[in-house]
């Protein structure tokens, strides 16, 4: 049997910039290695698969980021494929008939007449370690797999059954234009937009509130667990554009270098070329989109080094910063009015106007009185273009778990501090735009809520993230404690590795040969135990020195091991180590 050209959808990609795989690969299929684009590699595009599956979606930006689940390459990887490779990349469409994505692993085999002739389906992913990989004359397999070849060159009936079962379309079609493979990062991304990202979300935000009173936000969907308030000290500029963006634009490529790896503003930033779109004045309050507040440093030819804060303002207006100066020109208000403010999300279709319903109840005196009072504000995004997924379908699908349906009206979603405390999808928007005082008592029931949120969840939430911040420096004073009560000299050094800098590991007892064998093939149980403390050396050094008031701690970089003299009589040892 002659391949002529394979197919391949699996559910995990591995280091394919690494051609090695890949040559071996098609020298298995086609009896060579060479890439002539006869092999196809299918797997989804970040569009296709937050549309079709609700899982990823779901998933992404939980704690495994989605990882855990269908994810290709890393934003950053798929930047070092080559072309030559991206080409070989075709999208995942599933057929019309499913809503899912598959997670299997099939490999589809086609003649020269583009005839299916052989379907293998089995546990292989698309990596040397499932396939193997041929070096210096040895096949080096990581791992067992199986799977089952079925052909089909002479039974049409086979080959009807098994094209009917493959869970994509065929034939399978190149990416284009902005097409990337799933992964997390891109939801990401498109959902706390920045750089790029943001300036297409203000510009759909605008094309979507063009119809709509005055009063809605024309930036992106504001990271609302991040909002915060801040206050003008002194007369400052808002500038449509970032440092960032601006330094892009008039610095070389040392300079963005720079700025990329360091935070160091080149001198050309402040340059007359950057012109302000408005100016806040003293003793206002603006909110702010916490999420994007950046730290630079600017070195000035009269003032040295100078540190600049940049916010981006949540009403989507621009850029505020510190500005060149010896004093800060804004402030960041603790619990300001703005922190704590429920934001109102308003997601229309693509290339249909906003229903006149919706116009009418926005423009209601006592609504706007509301809104303006008590909300952070009204924001208003495209929840269905076509084609690419934009931001605000990210926000629709991710934050409100709503898809907006062709033909059927638009849709309404509130948050407060990263809380929902408002899902309406179509068919309940329909009801609360009938009139304006239903619109306005749904807006009285989204403060209710919010209220409620702000008291327990959100309360429960912040109190969790200090806790969470708190344990590691608890864990550092306790070992500190013990170490003052049963050591007179504590010796630190480091582990002989470069995998963690500026960490210690600190057993309380010499561990066993078999203990040892145990915390080899368990960190967790290296963590968090009372029988150790492994944490940053920095907190741990710091509590030492508040509790021994004696100088007891001391660095040494020969020995191979640690040894320190108890108060009693006799010598004990601790693994104690810096990596």
């Amino acid at each position: 049997m002659k391949v002529a050209r394979a197919e391949f959808a699996n559910s995990s990609l591995g280091r394919l910039f690494d051609d090695r795989f890949l040559k071996c690969f098609r020298e298995s299929i086609f009896g060579s290695p060479v890439d002539d684009g006869r092999l196809s590699i299918v797997w989804p595009t970040a569009d296709v698969a937050m549309r079709m599956s609700r899982r990823l979606a779901v998933r992404a930006m939980t704690e495994d980021q989605g990882t855990a689940q269908m994810t290709g390459p890393h934003p950053d990887i798929w930047a070092k494929f080559k072309p030559q490779l991206k080409a070989r990349f075709c999208r995942h469409e599933p057929p019309a008939d499913r809503r899912t994505l598959h997670h299997s692993k099939i490999l589809c085999l086609y003649d020269d007449q583009d005839t299916l002739i052989g379907v293998l389906g089995g546990s292989h992913n698309c990596s040397g370690a499932a396939w193997g990989v041929t070096e210096a004359d040895a096949s080096v397999v990581m791992s067992f797999e199986a799977g089952v070849l079925i052909f089909c060159d002479k039974d049409q009936q086979r080959r009807v059954s098994l094209e009917a079962m493959l869970p994509w379309e065929r034939p399978v079609q190149p990416y284009q234009g902005d097409d990337v493979p799933w992964h997390g990062d891109h939801l990401l991304n498109r959902l706390h937009a920045k750089g790029d990202e943001y300036s297409r979300a203000c510009a759909f935000s605008r094309e979507s509130a063009s119809h709509l009173p005055s009063i809605t936000l024309k930036g992106a969907f504001p990271a609302h667990d991040k909002v915060q308030t801040l206050r003008i000290v002194a007369p400052c500029d808002v500038y449509e554009t970032s440092l960032d963006e601006h330094t892009r634009k008039v610095c070389g490529d040392g300079a963005k270098k720079e700025l990329r790896l360091r935070g160091v503003l080149h001198g050309n930033v402040f340059s007359r070329s950057r012109r302000p779109v408005k100016r806040l004045q003293a003793g206002s309050l603006v909110a702010v989109d916490g999420g994007q507040h950046k730290n630079y440093e600017y070195r000035h030819a009269v003032r040295g080094t100078v540190a600049i804060d940049e916010y981006r303002l949540v009403d989507g207006s621009g850029y505020v910063d510190t500005g060149v100066s010896s004093q800060k020109a804004v402030a960041l208000v603790a619990d300001g009015e703005y922190d704590a403010k429920p934001c109102l999300g308003v997601f229309v279709e693509r290339d249909r106007p906003a229903p006149p319903a919706l116009v009418t109840c926005l423009g209601d005196g006592r609504v706007q009185s509301l809104l303006k009072d008590k909300f952070l504000g009204v924001w208003c995004g495209i929840g269905n273009a076509p084609g690419r997924l934009e931001h605000a379908e990210c926000v629709c699908r991710k934050i409100f778990d709503v898809e907006l349906k062709s033909g059927q009206g638009p849709c309404l979603g509130a948050v407060v501090k990263g809380e929902r405390v408002l899902v309406a999808d179509q068919s309940e928007t329909t009801l609360l735009l009938e009139s304006p005082q239903a619109f306005h008592g749904m807006l009285r029931d989204v403060l209710k809520k919010s209220e409620e949120a702000l008291a327990t969840s959100v309360k429960d939430r912040e109190e969790k993230r200090i806790k969470m911040e708190e344990l590691p420096l608890q864990k550092a004073r306790e070992a500190a404690k013990f170490v003052a009560d049963n050591y007179d000299l504590l010796v630190i050094e480091p582990e002989g590795t470069l995998k963690a800098p500026g960490r210690v590991k600190l057993w309380r007892e010499p561990p066993s040969a078999a203990e040892k064998a145990r915390l080899a093939d368990d960190t967790s149980r290296q963590i968090g135990t009372r029988d150790a403390f492994y944490g940053d050396l920095v907190p741990f050094l710091a509590a030492c020195a508040s509790i021994i008031a004696y100088p007891s701690v001391s660095r040494r970089s020969s020995a191979r091991s640690v040894r320190t003299r108890s108060r009693g009589a006799a010598r004990r040892k601790t693994g104690c180590g810096v990596p």
